[in-house]
């Protein structure tokens, strides 16, 4: 956490100047239990969660879950 300054820009490079002033803040001491939402809003959704620090989230199977969501690539390690 600090503060940024653009201090030049050419066609290839942007030379940023940083300067860090606070360590971040802790990671969120809790667990997320979702049922596995579509594909689409699962991607939305992991980015809020990781940008507030959730580290640990669980999906979930439920009888309103449809069973291909479970094959889509966003579940993939590599993404």
């Amino acid at each position: 956490m600090g503060k940024g300054c653009v201090e030049s820009i050419t066609t290839n490079v942007i030379t940023l100047k940083i300067q860090l002033e606070n360590k971040p803040p802790s990671p969120l001491p809790c667990s997320i239990i979702l049922a596995l939402p579509r594909p689409q809003q699962l991607k939305r959704i992991l980015v809020h969660l990781s940008s507030m620090g959730v580290k640990d989230i669980h999906l979930l199977q439920t009888a309103r879950v449809e069973k291909n969501y479970w094959q889509s690539p966003v579940l993939n390690n590599n993404n």
